[in-house]
């Protein structure tokens, strides 16, 4: 590691490379050296920003044992990794569509839940509202303290508002896919709700008319009520149908 390290150092003084070569699996500058500051506290660096708390280190450096060097100083002095870094391990994890191909990974992915997917929250520091953006930011995870995504892209973002009683309180994920594609196959909501062709007149209109589901239910509210029955039903129905007739009541 020694040697590694000498000729590295000849390299860079002589011919001032841009990117740090190949390892070769070998470790430029071994772990311990990074966890004096970044775990312990180091009286000669006090303000080093420590990695205890944070779910993407302990998944990449403690359970995969990546090297820190792997995501950080690939480039000569610069230690944070670029925008779409991640996809040199995770290929196939680009993402597409609605302006979401240029985000930095860690513009959605995020120290704030276990298995580092989105949270709801973090898709709506877009998609929501400025009180959201405030609340994450207080939390200073490392998805917005260093990669918050552009002023623009969070302005032409299309904002969502979630009704607190919304039946849906899961995450966003399960029905969005943005490393396959951004918008959900309104016809694959029938993998959860496998029974619903039974219920009411669901089976005339999926099975028989061919209607999905969005159609009729509204993304992110879902519920009709006697109130928005009239506009949706009446879009094919003149003067619209109870939900109650609809469910054979």
């Amino acid at each position: 590691a020694v040697e590694e390290m000498n000729r590295l150092l000849i390299s860079f003084v002589f011919y001032r490379p841009e990117e740090v070569p190949d390892r070769h699996g070998k470790v430029i500058v071994p772990w311990k050296q990074c966890i004096k500051c970044h775990w312990e506290t180091e009286e000669e660096y006090p303000e080093a920003t420590h990695i205890n708390q944070s779910r993407l280190h302990a998944k990449h450096y403690f359970m995969e044992q990546i090297e820190c060097s792997k995501c950080h100083g690939y480039r000569t002095h610069e230690f944070v990794p670029e925008e779409r870094f991640c996809v040199r391990c995770h290929q196939g994890k680009l993402v597409h569509g609605l302006g979401m191909e240029e985000l930095a990974c860690l513009n959605c992915h995020t120290d704030r839940t276990s298995d580092l997917r989105p949270s709801r929250d973090k898709c709506l520091f877009c998609h929501g509202d400025e009180s959201v953006r405030q609340m994450l930011a207080e939390d200073g995870t490392l998805d917005v303290t260093h990669y918050q995504p552009p002023e623009e892209t969070v302005k032409q973002a299309i904002k969502v508002k979630i009704p607190k009683d919304a039946p849906m309180q899961f995450q966003c994920y399960l029905c969005h896919k943005p490393h396959e594609a951004v918008r959900p196959d309104w016809g694959n909501c029938i993998n959860c709700h496998r029974n619903i062709i039974e219920v009411g007149k669901h089976g005339l209109h999926v099975q028989m008319m061919g209607l999905k589901c969005n159609q009729c239910h509204k993304p992110h509210g879902w519920a009709v009520t006697e109130a928005n029955a009239k506009q949706l039903c009446g879009e094919c129905h003149p003067g619209g149908k109870s939900p109650k007739q609809f469910l054979g009541g």
